[in-house]
């Protein structure tokens, strides 16, 4: 009966996940003041009771199955409205810019390059920054067995030890190495048990020193570095101007001292303004409003916040990353749209360097340290050059107003010799070629 599911299946709902069982519906149906018994007095023909395993087999009825909890959570927000609209408005439109000065690579022949640039145009190199993590006990979770033999591999209970890849790679070089000291190289590889955990401190120093070596190696050339978008790799020096970090009143407990800062009067004036104290306390919201003549005694720390977030010198503060690219070594930043891993070439060489280290069959962490400088450097550049061909492929895409899915991988399969989706592209051409695939795939 439609009417008994639907309340049974509701009754569940209402129910605690974690406190969601059979024998939650068991207890729900029987007893004294179950749902079989109001059911019965409303004439309907139903037992007296009904068994535990019944109600173990109509969790799966009722559209509930057992899963296993997870440690953390994943949503895919791939076609998300704000995600669609950072990609189609910031993102592509940017890139495409860049892509005018960045080297093309063919396809059967990758190691030949074309680039005409306009007279004091300097030529753009596309730096793609990710961290992955490869663990000790890493071999997969399948095997071919002898069905003859009753003797079975046992997995470790857990991954083990693990080292942390924090990397810079280019269409150009791959990974970048001082041609004078072998020990500087685009990557770093930490230990999270030896040396804790990889902070946005930790990367914006490797940053720097990345763009240092960058323009040590191509002295006429800018990088374009992006990163994911991140909470972490957006997050502001510890001086930077943000007014949530500031109290009310001058002072308290693990308040940041702010650098100094210049601001400008409705007299187009210009001041200097210094954010300590003589004593080097750091000033407070309110101080700080008032010597700007802005300041109001019905504000409380909420507003005084947000007027001074609004300040020219607070909202034009950019991250530490854009702090240290743009400001100090003058190159290029650009942060990929959330949930678009297929846009970062990065992303497929982390996946050349695991399956590299799953064949060795590792178990130590010691011989996990030894292996992975040696399979970072695996990857042929030729190989390099097709993934960083394959992302630009799926930028164009994304221009034509192609969503993800089973239509785009068979476009993108269709034209993989390309370094673009043709202009000449006719969609319904395409789609009634996916439509032909796909039928004589049933």
């Amino acid at each position: 009966d439609n009417d008994i599911y639907t309340m049974i299946r509701n009754k569940l709902l209402e129910i605690n996940k974690l406190k969601r069982s059979p024998q939650a519906l068991f207890t729900l149906l029987n007893g004294p003041n179950g749902l079989l018994l109001s059911l019965k007095n409303d004439s309907y023909n139903v037992p007296a009771s009904i068994a535990l395993r019944t109600c173990q087999n109509w969790m799966h009825v009722l559209n509930f199955e057992l899963t296993e909890k997870k440690k953390g959570y994943y949503c895919d927000a791939h076609e998300r409205e704000d995600v669609v609209q950072y990609r189609n408005e910031v993102f592509l439109p940017i890139m495409a810019q860049h892509e005018k000065k960045m080297r093309k690579y063919d396809y059967l022949e990758v190691n030949n390059t074309n680039l005409v640039l306009e007279m004091n145009m300097n030529e753009i190199i596309l730096l793609a920054h990710d961290e992955s993590v490869v663990h000790v006990n890493d071999q997969g979770s399948t095997y071919w067995a002898d069905k003859n033999s009753n003797i079975k591999i046992l997995l470790p209970k857990s991954k083990g030890a693990s080292n942390m890849i924090s990397a810079f790679l280019n269409p150009k070089d791959g990974i970048m190495i001082d041609p004078n000291d072998n020990n500087n190289k685009s990557y770093k590889i930490i230990e999270a048990s030896r040396d804790g955990y990889w902070t946005n401190d930790d990367l914006v120093l490797q940053t720097d020193q990345v763009l240092t070596l960058f323009k040590k190696l191509h002295p006429h050339a800018k990088a374009l570095i992006m990163f994911d978008n991140s909470q972490n790799h957006r997050a502001s020096a510890p001086d930077a101007l943000v007014a949530s970090r500031l109290n009310l009143s001058d002072g308290g407990k693990n308040v940041p001292k702010l650098r100094n800062t210049k601001w400008t009067d409705v007299n187009q004036v210009v001041h200097d303004q210094v954010m300590q104290l003589p004593d080097g306390t750091q000033k407070g919201v309110k101080r700080i409003l008032m010597e700007r003549n802005k300041w109001d005694d019905t504000y409380t720390l909420t507003i005084a916040r947000e007027i001074l977030s609004k300040e020219p010198d607070f909202a034009s503060q950019v991250c530490w990353l854009e702090e240290i690219i743009v400001g100090k070594h003058e190159q290029y930043i650009i942060f990929l749209p959330k949930c678009h891993p297929e846009l970062n070439f990065i992303e497929y060489y982390w996946s050349y360097v695991k399956c590299d280290l799953r064949s060795q069959l590792i178990t130590t962490i010691q011989k996990l340290r030894e292996a992975v400088p040696i399979a970072l450097m695996k990857c042929p550049i030729e190989t390099i050059r097709r993934y960083y061909r394959h992302t630009l492929r799926f930028m164009s895409l994304y221009r034509r107003g192609i969503q993800g899915g089973p239509l785009a991988d068979f476009i993108m399969r269709k034209y993989s010799s390309h370094r673009s989706i043709p202009e000449e592209m006719v969609m319904e051409e395409v789609e009634n070629e996916y439509n032909e695939y796909k039928n004589s795939k049933k």
